[in-house]
């Protein structure tokens, strides 16, 4: 019964439905549909990654800013907070340059990571 309960409150966190419910995304237990190992005293997801673009920003720094953010949330509101600090990522991957089809000059920047926490 208590693996049912599990389930659906995963399946209600995956549909957007947990709000209501008080559910976070911790007590889902997402991070559990992918394999783990400690890595360097973290824990990381194996073969799972979280990959975000900043889209355009006037400056650089901004878009590094803007995508670090981007990827904190998104992986935060999948996994719970203890996941989302790209800092303890595994496999960071990040680059930026100069944002295609917009007028003036802007900066795009992609992150890609393997989610891990302490």
């Amino acid at each position: 019964m208590r693996e049912l309960y599990k389930s659906v409150l995963a399946m209600a966190s995956v549909l957007g439905l947990s709000a209501g419910l008080g559910v976070t995304a911790a007590d889902a237990g997402l991070d559990k549909l992918h394999k783990q190992r400690v890595e360097a005293g973290r824990t990381c997801m194996i073969d799972h990654w979280h990959y975000k673009s900043s889209g355009a920003w006037p400056t650089k720094t901004a878009a590094e800013a803007a995508v670090v953010k981007s990827w904190n949330r998104f992986t935060s509101a999948e996994y719970g907070a203890q996941w989302g600090d790209v800092r303890l990522a595994a496999e960071v991957s990040f680059e930026c340059g100069p944002a295609t089809g917009t007028r003036g000059v802007s900066w795009s920047c992609n992150l890609k990571a393997r989610p891990c926490r302490r």
